[in-house]
């Protein structure tokens, strides 16, 4: 995963072990304010071995008011 966030995201990747009936952060970063360059994050997923899962990335923006949307146009983040 690249990461490239802002002081205004919450960037979470998520497990869900029931259909996604419930979800688990699995890395959790807020942004760092103005950041110049991206950097790679690696997390293992070997406690989940064996099983079925799903993943998922959710990007919560935070607007100067701190009012919270999930919109993302061209946000900061690959997974890969």
């Amino acid at each position: 995963m690249t990461r490239y966030t802002t002081s205004y995201e919450v960037l979470r990747l998520q497990v869900s072990k029931d259909s996604g009936n419930s979800w688990s952060d699995v890395y959790t970063e807020a942004g760092a304010g103005n950041p110049t360059a991206t950097q790679n994050v690696q997390r293992s997923l070997a406690a989940y071995a064996g099983a079925h899962i799903q993943l998922r990335a959710m990007l919560t923006l935070t607007q100067a008011n701190g009012n919270s949307y999930a919109a993302c146009d061209d946000c900061g983040w690959r997974l890969s």
